[in-house]
């Protein structure tokens, strides 16, 4: 009996029956990219600033981008060469510092196990400038806001689909809108956030934040890298808990980042839907869209300039575009030498004022983590003394506006 067990237990490592990967190392490490939010110090030149948030990319080149975000605006990028090391831990090896300098540079990035994930966690990173001034940050992560990874057993769940250069788990929340209808539930259950967890043995978590809170679990399955189906097993709203939920669905991702969800499937025998989209266009099919209408659109000529990194990338901004819409979503589109884009969401201010936060910009040649904020006067049927600052794919961006 003892050995008709022992073959049984082979055959079942063999063929990887029930089980899940072995819990993430850094040393499996092959890919990272995460938003993070905590506390540090970053000194240069004997001067120190507060850190409150920080952007990692470990790309499958072994290079390195890391942003921190002083209070205040400031921002720092430091790049170079990355390595696995045994247990936790990655090396970082720094040859670009303050300002884009030439530097050289040492540190870790320790991870941390959460919510059953392998995290980022401490980061610790000291050197000099070519110039001779020093430069050391120190940064401890409390939450991570956005995650992607990819290991070396690329995980049960990225298993099949989107090739060697895909992703094993991700981890990331959305603002946006859309709809979750159960027939026989009277009216639908309209949707604002969402968060979504796919980890790396193949479990699927969205929760969704509205008028009503919503949890599903499932599996799910990497189709391409901006691409996962879903097959829902189980969910629960406020006043049910219920085993009976299944569907399938699918997530399709932008830059790593949720562009929208669709699920079909039933309750029992209540068929039910989900629409979620992160600009607001939302529902179809059946399912009362949200309110996208538009509240305000404006276009205006006059004068504007944008700049990456201190350097003019568009000196000649003759004409910009606003759009307001009553769910929150804001659209910028400018027109000179170049044609730009930003997307993210507006509310009101003091005395006529429109504050924004924008989670995208197209047009400039730049992708990744966005973090924009600014504002503007708007008026009966025109806007005046726009203005946006912040960070785009680890860069600084200004953008000014004024009308004839």
């Amino acid at each position: 009996m003892q050995q008709q067990w022992t073959r049984v237990l082979a055959l079942t490592a063999f063929l990887g029956v029930g089980l899940s990967p072995a819990p993430a190392q850094a040393n499996d490490l092959k890919v990272a990219r995460a938003n993070l939010f905590g506390s540090g110090t970053y000194t240069y030149n004997g001067n120190s600033r507060v850190l409150d948030n920080a952007f990692i990319s470990l790309d499958t080149d072994k290079r390195f981008r890391y942003t921190f975000s002083a209070r205040g605006g400031n921002i720092t990028v430091f790049t170079g060469k990355w390595r696995n090391l045994s247990g936790n831990a990655v090396s970082l090896d720094v040859d670009r510092g303050p300002g884009g300098r030439r530097s050289e540079g040492s540190g870790t990035l320790s991870f941390l196990t959460r919510n059953g994930r392998l995290e980022p966690g401490l980061l610790r990173l000291s050197g000099r400038v070519r110039n001779g001034r020093t430069f050391s940050a120190g940064f401890n992560t409390n939450r991570v806001t956005s995650y992607v990874a990819r290991w070396e057993d690329g995980g049960t769940g990225g298993g099949s689909g989107g090739g060697s250069g895909g992703w094993s788990e991700l981890f990331t929340s959305r603002s946006g809108s859309g709809n979750i209808e159960v027939r026989g539930w009277g009216n639908d259950s309209r949707i604002r956030n969402v968060s979504v967890k796919l980890s790396r043995d193949g479990r699927a978590v969205l929760d969704f934040q509205g008028e009503r809170n919503w949890s599903f679990e499932g599996r799910w399955r990497r189709i391409s890298n901006d691409r996962v189906s879903l097959s829902i097993t189980s969910g629960s709203s406020f006043v049910r808990n219920s085993s009976r939920w299944s569907g399938n669905g699918e997530i399709r991702l932008r830059n790593n980042q949720i562009d929208s969800i669709s699920a079909d499937g039933r309750l029992g025998v209540d068929p039910f839907r989900i629409r979620f989209d992160d600009s607001g266009s939302g529902g179809g099919g059946g399912i009362t869209p949200p309110d996208n209408s538009l509240e305000f659109r404006a276009t205006r000529n006059g004068r504007g300039t944008i700049e990456l990194n201190n350097r003019l990338v568009d000196e000649r901004v003759r004409t910009t575009v606003v759009e307001l819409y009553r769910n929150g979503r804001a659209i910028i589109v400018t027109k000179g030498q170049r044609d730009a884009r930003f997307e993210g969401s507006w509310r009101p201010g003091a005395n006529r004022a429109v504050n924004f936060s924008l989670t995208s910009v197209s047009g400039l040649g730049i992708s990744g983590f966005t973090r924009i904020t600014g504002d503007m006067i708007r008026e009966d049927n025109k806007f005046s003394n726009l203005r946006l600052n912040g960070t785009a794919d680890g860069r600084t961006l200004r953008f000014s506006f004024v009308g004839d």
